[in-house]
Formats: C-alpha cells, sequence, structure tokens
C-alpha cells in the first residue's frame, strides 16, 4: 500500500485494504493496518510467551 500512495505500484483488491470503509485508499487506512499487524504480532508474541512460560510450570 505504501508504494501505491506514492504512485509506484498498483493494488488489485482496494476493498481489502480500506480499513476505515470509506471506500478510499488513502494513509488512514495504511495507519489502521499497521496497527492491525501491530497488534497480531502482540498477541502473537504473548501466545507464544505464555505458552513457555506454562511449559516451565508445568515441568519444574
Amino acid at each position: 500500500m505504501q508504494k501505491w500512495l506514492i504512485g509506484a505500484d498498483t493494488i488489485t483488491d482496494g476493498q481489502a485494504g480500506d480499513f476505515d470503509g470509506n471506500q478510499r485508499l488513502n494513509g488512514i487506512d495504511l495507519i489502521f493496518m499497521r496497527r492491525k499487524l501491530l497488534e497480531i504480532i502482540r498477541k502473537s508474541r504473548f501466545a507464544t510467551w505464555c505458552d513457555k512460560t506454562a511449559f516451565v510450570m508445568l515441568s519444574a
């Protein structure tokens, strides 16, 4: 999406990137997309940490 915003690329599915639902792709959608990605990464890391912690606690 970054490349599309500066005119260096094309997007095949614009609806997938329209995070705020205004039928337009813009920088706001990019911000929402990055926030969602960070949320997913944080949840994944937390879940991995919890799994490892539980394993260590059960193994002791």
